[in-house]
């Protein structure tokens, strides 16, 4: 994010970002498996999400993620009913205590067309993740509301904010479960629409799922983000595929001895952002989850910055 400033403006913003910058890489240094957001809530650093699969493959794959160490499973309403259905059914077969696994589920209601609008449907949305994935530790909005100006975000904001403060005066009768989202979310978001959310004095997103890879030039969204206490959460981790075969990249994985998709993805989590990835392989699945055991060297990371 870039904002025009002048003067002592301008060099009280670098002091800023220069400080968040240096915390973020210290918060690397000591890093585990899990992140405190800005509720207190420890989020895994990795995800697992379902693609437009049918729902066997969406089963097999959330089973696959889950016995490869995935304690993570981000289901979005994007995917539909029925691979959302499959991967509860995995889930529940998994026999990990519930209290182990960290579900997410997602709105999509871009399309509102005012607040009210973007209020009601993202209520109505919220409300079906639950009734199709039981217990939500998050919910997500899957993108901002098309609506120009800040009425579309507000509204969809404003129906997530009832359940973080546990003022859902809504029918939920259907749910399995009684234990309601603890965590929410924004899925690209830019500055203008985060500073939308910050004009109403609401409660301030806890992660902002953007596209971020080795070679993206988006990486400067996790220190923009982190200056509003948000994390981010990379979707499409690995770009196009094409940066797996950058002979820097393959440098740097055999130094380490790991594949190609793991120095990717160790990038991310040096970045201090989080990790959404997707794959019905099980052997790059059980690749993914070990990346918490070999850092890359500031020198590696620099030459993956300038990819």
């Amino acid at each position: 994010y870039q904002r025009r400033v002048r003067g002592t403006d301008r060099g009280n913003m670098f002091l800023l970002r220069l400080t968040v910058y240096l915390a973020l890489l210290l918060a690397a240094a000591g890093m585990d498996t899990h992140i405190r957001l800005n509720n207190g809530v420890l989020m895994p650093r990795l995800a697992f999400g379902a693609n437009f699969w049918n729902a066997s493959t969406c089963r097999d794959a959330t089973a696959a993620a889950l016995s490869s160490g995935f304690r993570f499973v981000w289901s979005s309403m994007l995917v539909g009913d029925e691979c959302q259905a499959a991967q509860h059914k995995a889930i529940t077969a998994s026999g990990h205590p519930r209290s182990e696994l960290f579900i997410a589920g997602t709105a999509n209601t871009q399309n509102c067309t005012d607040q009210p609008s973007c209020f009601s449907q993202t209520v109505a949305a919220t409300v079906h993740q639950i009734e199709i994935l039981g217990e939500l530790d998050m919910v997500m909005l899957d993108y901002p509301s098309s609506v120009t100006g800040c009425q579309g975000v507000i509204g969809q904001w404003r129906a997530l904010q009832l359940w973080a403060r546990h003022a859902h005066p809504f029918n939920i009768s259907r749910t399995s479960s009684p234990k309601l989202p603890r965590t929410i979310a924004v899925s690209n978001f830019v500055e203008a629409q985060l500073e939308c959310l910050n004009s109403t004095e609401s409660i301030q997103p806890a992660v902002n799922q953007m596209r971020l890879s080795v070679g993206s030039g988006t990486a400067g969204v996790v220190v923009a983000d982190a200056q509003l206490g948000i994390v981010v959460q990379a979707y499409s981790p690995l770009g196009s595929g094409t940066i797996l075969e950058k002979p820097e990249v393959l440098a740097i994985a055999k130094a380490h001895n790991v594949s190609s998709a793991q120095v990717a993805l160790r990038w991310i989590l040096q970045k201090n952002a989080t990790i959404n990835t997707q794959s019905t392989n099980p052997a790059h699945l059980a690749q993914d989850v070990n990346i918490f055991d070999f850092e890359l060297t500031v020198e590696e990371m620099h030459t993956l910055d300038s990819i």
